[in-house]
């Protein structure tokens, strides 16, 4: 690579990386302000910040809001209801989240489907298992062309 182009990367990165720096002491503002007794909502406020309510978060599929907070997130899903989180640095800043409350699977249609899954994970592994036993078949395999011995 062209060392003009890593600079320029590497530029913006550390720009990026001194404007989350610079989020530091408003991050411990909302931080001392949360373990004041302050709502979330309250410390943001008091803060100069805004708490905005993001809903439907799963496993799979996240707000793009979270990007980069792949720890808070996980945070969340071990968190009880009522529970404030953070701030925690993340690559857009620092966020802090409360969660409202747990989803309960719907059991009933795990049992349903489980059969079916149980099935796909067998196939997935038989056919994994086959193709590396038939590659290593063809690796060990000794071929000697006959067709040089027999005149052809």
């Amino acid at each position: 690579m062209p060392r003009d182009v890593i600079t320029d990367q590497l530029r913006q990165l550390a720009e990026l990386e001194a404007s989350i720096d610079a989020l530091k002491p408003r991050a411990d503002q909302l931080a001392n302000a949360l373990r004041g007794g302050m709502t979330l909502e309250q410390a943001a406020a008091a803060t100069g910040l805004k708490a905005e309510k993001v809903e439907g978060i799963t496993r799979t599929g996240q707000d793009p809001r979270l990007f980069g907070q792949p720890e808070l997130l996980g945070k969340l899903f071990a968190a009880k209801p009522g529970q404030v989180l953070g701030p925690d640095r993340g690559l857009g800043g620092y966020v802090a989240a409360r969660l409202e409350s747990h989803v309960e699977p719907d059991w009933n249609a795990f049992e349903a489907s489980k059969a079916q899954m149980a099935q796909q994970l067998l196939d997935q592994r038989q056919r994994a298992f086959m193709e590396r036993f038939t590659q290593n078949l063809r690796a060990e395999a000794k071929v000697r062309d006959l067709r040089v011995d027999g005149g052809f």
